[in-house]
């Protein structure tokens, strides 16, 4: 087992203390306090730099290629950020920054039991994982260079390990309820991580159907995998969702066959109601916004969140989260929402409206 010792933010205290030379002019620490509000955590779009420790957040840089998650436990937001070498920034609660440098360069993080994980779906997949409380990285999973990740089906017979390395690059990762990382292939397949390079296909009831309804004998390219409840999840495919529960076969929503054109909705998590969130679905070309919400029924429902808006338009509504292209999506403790956008080098916290309904998705 590899293990990279990750330099911890040793110069924060001296940072911070050279930085608290009165009173900021803004708040630092802004939080929605009314539904449908937006408000700025983090970044500026002119501000490329990488954050530096100590820093308040919406003063330092937040662009990034993706990555962010929420820690269940503390409430704090965490990002990965562009620089000379891959570095992960902590929003702490004064809304200050800290950060601390890693040795995987994956852009999908998420956080369970005190620990942060990291992967990388390049041509060979990387899933790491660093300690919070000692920040020494541990390689989990890491194909290529000789080495191969050992797979098991779901009765414990070993599998060919090739049909994981045809099929890393483009996959999605999250953490399941019960803390264990599940990664979706670009194909769609299931595995469950249970070990040093080793991990299990996992094969809920009716979810090899529910891929070929969906994508036929092609790929089901995942877009963005989602903690749905105990032992849920919400795979978000190119052509469609799934929604994997235990209390039943999974179940697959077919996307209207007008959205093939359009670029793929990006980010989806699941409300309270049974409903799930869809965000994403612009790029350069394609500005107008299309939030949508998928019942559990499986109606399609588009939201007004507000027309396309540019980086300098910030108005403080949805509009700039439905603009955004997503480079991370969670919900914290207070059932507000943390999104990071690309576009504009931005973290966003917002509140939804409490009762949401659109017009049908044609």
């Amino acid at each position: 087992m590899r293990y990279t010792r990750v330099i911890p933010p040793v110069a924060l205290l001296t940072a911070l203390s050279a930085c608290t030379n009165g009173e900021p002019s803004f708040n630092p620490t802004p939080a929605p306090t009314r539904p449908g509000q937006v408000v700025v955590i983090a970044g500026s779009p002119d501000d490329f730099q990488t954050p530096r420790d100590g820093e308040y957040a919406i003063a330092a840089g937040a662009h990034s290629d993706g990555g962010l998650a929420v820690d269940p436990t503390t409430g704090l937001t965490y990002y990965r950020a562009l620089g000379r070498e891959p570095l992960i920034a902590r929003i702490e609660r004064d809304g200050r920054v800290s950060t601390f440098r890693i040795d995987n360069s994956g852009d999908q993080i998420g956080i369970a039991s005190g620990e942060i994980w990291i992967m990388s779906s390049g041509k060979t997949g990387r899933l790491s994982r660093v300690s919070l409380s000692s920040f020494r990285e541990e390689d989990v999973l890491r194909a290529g260079q000789g080495r191969t990740i050992k797979i098991i089906g779901p009765s414990g017979r070993s599998l060919d390990p090739g049909q994981l390395d045809k099929s890393w690059e483009g996959a999605r990762f999250a953490l399941r309820e019960d803390g264990v990382p599940v990664i979706a292939t670009r194909a769609g397949d299931l595995f469950e991580v249970v070990g040093d390079n080793k991990v299990r296909k996992w094969e809920p009831e009716g979810y090899e159907a529910a891929v070929h309804q969906l994508a036929g004998t092609n790929d089901l390219r995942p877009q963005d995998v989602a903690e749905d409840g105990r032992h849920g999840l919400i795979v978000l495919g190119l052509r469609g969702l799934i929604r994997v529960k235990v209390d039943g076969p999974a179940r697959a929503v077919r996307f209207p066959a007008t959205t093939k054109e359009l670029p793929p909705w990006s980010a989806v998590t699941p409300l309270a109601d049974g409903s799930a969130l869809l965000l994403g679905g612009t790029s350069a070309f394609q500005r107008e916004p299309r939030p949508v919400l998928v019942r559990p029924d499986g109606r399609l429902e588009r939201l007004a969140f507000g027309g396309a808006q540019w980086c300098d338009q910030f108005n403080g509504t949805l509009a700039a989260v439905a603009s955004a292209e997503p480079g991370g999506l969670a919900r914290t403790r207070d059932g507000n929402y943390v999104l990071s956008d690309k576009n504009c080098g931005r973290i966003y916290r917002f509140r939804l409206p409490k009762e949401m309904s659109g017009v049908p998705y044609r």
